[in-house]
């Protein structure tokens, strides 16, 4: 049924009242036709819909950018509506959003386009016998594991149960599990898509490998993507939680080398281990302490790095907590965020899901502020042990650290990656990724205080002019060998890993903020770090001062900038394209959705017809 002259006069009205900018005629109509088609499932600007799924993202700044109207299909027949209409309307972007969690204008966000928003496509059903999992791509990846973990089972997914399902997969997904089971991609058996004509269609491993082999971690380019059929595996309590350190930093960087290079010894251990950064306040934004705590507090509280910050510091449509005041020590940053009765900042309703944390700041605030008086460096680190109990040795020199805050304790897996939720359900803020593959370097301990010097001293040059509040981290996350192998095994993806990989880390650049003046300041200071290290990783290779280092190093998608070109570092991403042009010959997704793109590194490249 074509679109009436009054349906498309009224998103046009809509749009107008909002003061933004008006979409093009063809999006208006692009939206009439499908709102015609899909019968309550189409929303436009001022609907209460529209603005609850516009505030959902992990980078709030991403609202501004104000879809022409949202979709929300239901059935992978209702998606292939929407897509048989766009294929009619060859100047209208859109969008596909499942979890909204990638902070990347653009990618899962579109400004006056359509915007299909998968969330209700969702839903997860084990089938025992053949140990799969049928996931579909709404929501949260704590929307699947809790119900897995009931039954006994899980897949290899998110580390945070905030993570979006769908493009955590569509990019390869690291996983606390990801040492015995390689990447959550790896891991996908079959797809149920929906190709770039409108049709409906299913891709299995087993019938055509290469293709599935280039969608495991090639972005959101082949289709899109309503179930996944992904490998499952029993599981029973795990081991985990957070472990907050203060102190000089060699002992931690030296347990932390020696993890990385043994990790493979038992790949049931998992860690991220985060270093925070500091604060700065300028400008007419509000005070706020140069401690650097609040990027590792907000990191147990929210995302490594995140979580609390933002909301003290007003940022996002999420606020919670009004800043009065910040003490520049440990102690009373600690004692207010947990609520354990010090003055300064008021406490929020979003940490009450958590008295351990507070119980555990009030009993323990006398060593908590003798360790921050004399602390030159502050890490958090999550562990994860696929077992009830950790064998001695499997974290290395971990184990012989005193933690500062210890929240680590046997408990339900799906506990552990849901950790965060609750905060999450109240905090939003401007947020960055940025990422680099570093290798490990078996002879040179000394490299992880390098690269946090290197680090500070490239964010303080620009943390410093920045207009509102800006903290960041940088977090390691051992890649080791056994990735790799598990992905060869079980097929391979994307990104080419094999069997005969070494121990690498992949290191992520979290920039977090509170006012969108400083978006250009906060991706030009995560690109000018993971540049300087490219620089000093191709010296070392070149000139050989180093033995026995992983020389291909390809990005991690699910946590690259912008701007980085993640295609041109996959060794196949030449063949991959091809395979990417035979499922998408007229460019749908290519051309006119967000992500990444092989046609960017490989312009020159013909089709595969």
């Amino acid at each position: 049924m074509l679109p009436s002259l009054s349906q498309s006069l009224s998103i046009f009205l809509a749009a107008a009242q909002t003061g933004l900018a008006v979409p093009s005629a063809a999006t208006q109509t692009a939206c009439t036709e499908i709102k015609s088609t899909l019968l309550g499932k189409l929303f436009v600007k001022g609907d209460a819909v529209y603005t609850k799924e516009n505030k959902d993202w992990w980078n709030a700044g991403i609202a501004d950018m104000a879809p022409a109207c949202i979709a929300m299909p239901s059935t992978a027949q209702d998606v292939a509506r929407i897509v048989t209409i766009l294929n009619n309307h060859a100047d209208v972007p859109f969008a596909i959003k499942s979890g909204g969690h990638s902070p990347n204008r653009g990618h899962s966000s579109v400004k006056e386009g359509v915007l299909i928003a998968l969330r209700n496509i969702k839903g997860v059903e084990l089938d025992k016998e053949k140990s799969v999992a049928y996931v579909k791509p709404g929501g949260h990846w704590k929307d699947v594991i809790k119900p897995l973990d009931d039954l006994g089972y899980t897949v290899v997914s998110g580390r945070l149960g905030v993570v979006g399902i769908g493009g955590f997969l569509a990019q390869g997904g690291l996983s606390f599990l990801s040492a015995q089971h390689g990447m959550a991609a790896d891991n996908i058996q079959e797809y149920e898509i929906v190709f770039s004509n409108g049709t409906i269609g299913t891709i299995k491993q087993s019938e055509r490998p290469e293709l599935v082999r280039a969608m495991r971690g090639g972005g959101d380019q082949f289709g899109i993507i309503t179930r996944y059929t992904l490998q499952a595996y029993p599981i029973g309590k795990a081991w985990g939680g957070v472990r907050i350190f203060t102190g000089n930093r060699d002992q931690f960087y030296d347990a932390l080398h020696d993890f990385i290079g043994n990790n493979h010894k038992d790949p049931k251990a998992a860690v991220i281990f985060t270093v925070s950064g500091g604060l700065a306040s300028t400008g007419s934004s509000t005070g706020a302490s140069s401690s650097s705590l609040f990027g590792s507090l907000g990191g147990l509280l929210g995302t490594p790095g995140s979580g609390v910050f933002s909301t003290l510091t007003g940022s996002g449509p999420k606020p919670v907590v009004a800043l009065h005041s910040a003490g520049s020590s440990i102690m009373s940053a600690m004692g207010n965020i947990l609520k354990s009765g010090q003055t300064g900042m008021a406490a929020s309703r979003a940490l009450e899901y958590s008295p351990r944390s507070r119980q555990y700041a009030i009993e323990n605030a006398a060593e908590i502020q003798a360790a921050s008086g004399n602390s030159s460096s502050i890490f958090m680190v999550m562990l994860n042990y696929n077992g009830p109990t950790p064998p001695k040795g499997a974290f290395g020199k971990f184990e012989n650290l005193k933690a500062t805050i210890d929240f680590t304790k046997t408990q339900p897996y799906s506990s552990i990656v849901s950790m965060s939720d609750k905060a999450f359900d109240y905090l939003a803020m401007h947020t960055s990724f940025r990422s680099i593959s570093l290798p490990y370097q078996p002879n040179n301990p000394a490299y992880y205080a390098e690269i946090e010097d290197i680090w500070n001293k490239v964010s303080q040059s620009y943390i410093k002019r920045a207009k509102g509040t800006v903290t960041a981290t940088i977090a390691y996350q051992p890649f080791p060998r056994t990735v790799g192998q598990a992905s060869e095994k079980r097929g391979g993806n994307a990104m080419g890993l094999s069997a005969n990989d070494k121990d690498r880390f992949i290191l992520e650049v979290a920039g977090i903020y509170n006012k969108s003046d400083d978006d250009d300041l906060v991706q030009a200071m995560g690109k000018e770090f993971t540049d300087a290290l490219a620089k000093k990783l191709n010296t070392q290779i070149q000139s050989k001062a180093l033995d026995d280092l992983e020389t291909y190093n390809p990005l991690f998608m699910n946590d690259a900038g912008p701007d980085q070109d993640v295609m041109a570092t996959y060794k196949d991403a030449v063949e991959h394209m091809k395979l990417q042009m035979s499922v998408d010959p007229k460019g749908l997704w290519a051309k006119r959705a967000g992500g990444f793109k092989y046609s960017h590194s490989h312009p020159t490249t013909s089709s595969a017809e």
